[in-house]
């Protein structure tokens, strides 16, 4: 492609412009990285080993950082990081996943961009979320230099429809008498979901977590005006007739095993529909033991994975290793989708996307079960 070239009183201009004239903020990655992993998987250190010779019970986990240093010292946080000069957002979001966990062939996309006034207490920090996928048991995990520790939690999601208001049935706001309707993506797993381990309800033996040491105003940040109401374009309430509002709350619970240790976060979302559009805005109600506004940056990190999933289901092979079962792709799909799904039907859906290897996996149910790759002309062509 060929370079513009710059006129003449362009260049003058830009030579007298005067940088400084704007406030300018300061910009992080953060980076929600997923796998789905056995126990065998993610022992204490973070070491990972991948046996195709069993097929255990997997589930979703998200990898999380402790806090090492102010603010939020001593929390746990997304892995992330501040953009250097001459550096892309991606390019930063990439050096950063590499320094936490040393994974560097990751699905890597944006997600959404952070910018509430206030998300940060250091100053104005905005940060663009990134949803990275990767085959947990390829890669050792080890901290970055603001962190003390990573570690893989298994992540639960439970959200209830707390109100609605619908144009002539209800008031705006108006709670709902007791029979709150279940959100179908937030489903609380059962058991019976592919018996998904992950949203089952802690037995309140687990300890929770300390984060003692925050400063007034860090924790003025976590469990008030933290809230971070992060919203989508959107136009004008008092203009708008007919809106639907929908609240709905979402209850996340992150449990590390090695350690016994539980997290639990409340993110409220509310949802506003006129005509056929639709946004929402987010707030956090408790931010537990979570650093900055990771619990809304999560959440919607998780929404974006289920959504890409129940689409396409694309994306969940980048949660694999380079050979799997079809027990283990399915597997993945009900553990994001929080629901079982019918074997016929799935493996019908999937077969245009898999090529079937001469290798068996033994041990695994009644008969060996043949492994699969991706076909790579059905995702590059």
């Amino acid at each position: 492609m060929e370079k513009r070239k710059i006129p003449e009183e362009e260049l003058e201009y830009l030579r007298n412009y005067d940088v400084t004239q704007f406030e300018r903020p300061s910009v992080t990655a953060d980076m929600a990285v997923f796998a789905v992993m056995d126990e065998s998987e993610t022992d204490a250190d973070g070491k990972g080993t991948v046996n195709y010779r069993k097929d255990p019970v997997r589930e979703l986990q998200i990898l999380l950082v402790k806090r090492a240093s102010h603010p939020f010292r001593n929390c746990w946080a997304l892995p992330g990081g501040f953009s250097v000069k001459g550096e892309s957002s991606e390019e930063t979001a990439l050096r950063e996943l590499g320094e936490e966990t040393g994974v560097t062939d990751a699905y890597l996309r944006p997600f959404g961009v952070f910018s509430e006034p206030g998300r940060d207490p250091r100053g104005w920090i905005i940060s663009h979320g990134y949803l990275a996928l990767i085959d947990g048991g390829k890669y050792r995990l080890h901290a970055g230099t603001d962190a003390w520790e990573a570690a893989w939690f298994r992540l639960g999601v439970t959200s209830r429809e707390i109100s609605r208001n619908e144009p002539g049935k209800a008031f705006l706001g108006e709670q709902f008498t007791g029979k709150a309707k279940k959100a179908s993506q937030g489903e609380q797993f059962n058991g019976k979901a592919g018996k998904a381990s992950q949203g089952e309800q802690f037995n309140g033996k687990a300890k929770k977590a300390s984060c003692k040491e925050k400063s007034a105003g860090e924790k003025l940040a976590v469990e008030a005006p933290m809230t971070g109401k992060q919203t989508d374009e959107r136009p004008d309430i008092d203009e708008v007739k007919d809106v639907t509002v929908i609240e709905i709350l979402h209850e996340l619970s992150f449990y590390q095993r090695e350690r016994q240790l539980e997290l639990q976060v409340t993110v409220k979302e509310t949802k506003r529909f006129s005509r056929l559009h639709g946004y929402s805005e987010f707030e956090i109600v408790d931010a537990g033991e979570l650093a900055f506004d990771h619990a809304k940056i999560i959440l919607k990190a998780w929404q974006t994975l289920r959504r890409e999933t129940e689409s396409s289901g694309r994306i969940v092979f980048d949660l694999m290793p380079e050979k799997f079962t079809l027990n283990r792709l399915q597997r993945a799909f009900e553990l994001i989708l929080g629901r079982e799904l019918l074997t016929a039907n799935f493996r019908r859906k999937m077969a245009p996307l898999v090529l079937e290897t001469e290798e068996e996996v033994a041990g695994v149910g009644h008969r060996p079960a043949k492994l699969f790759v991706r076909n790579p002309e059905e995702f590059y062509s």
